[in-house]
């Protein structure tokens, strides 16, 4: 895989962690101020959908990988480089 494949999928995997950390955080805020009652079961039920694919795509062994890879690719930018290694 080259740099810029590699470059993408981690780019990819950083939008998809935030998007389904986002939907998560704002379904838990809407529930805690204006989400009526009635519909706790619903949004209980797609937030622990959802938290389970943030988890599963946070934790794919295949991106660890790609990300270790990364970390020491010259052509790769240092700020790219530093989010790697958090």
């Amino acid at each position: 895989m080259t740099s810029e494949e590699m470059l993408k999928v981690y780019r990819d995997w950083v939008f998809r962690v935030s998007a389904y950390s986002m939907a998560v955080n704002i379904i838990s805020i809407d529930k805690l101020t204006v989400a009526p009652s009635g519909g706790n079961e619903y949004r209980d039920e797609r937030t622990s959908f959802l938290s389970g694919e943030l988890y599963s795509t946070y934790t794919d062994p295949s991106v660890f990988e790609i990300l270790g890879k990364m970390k020491d690719e010259k052509s790769v930018d240092e700020d790219t480089r530093a989010g790697i290694r958090r």
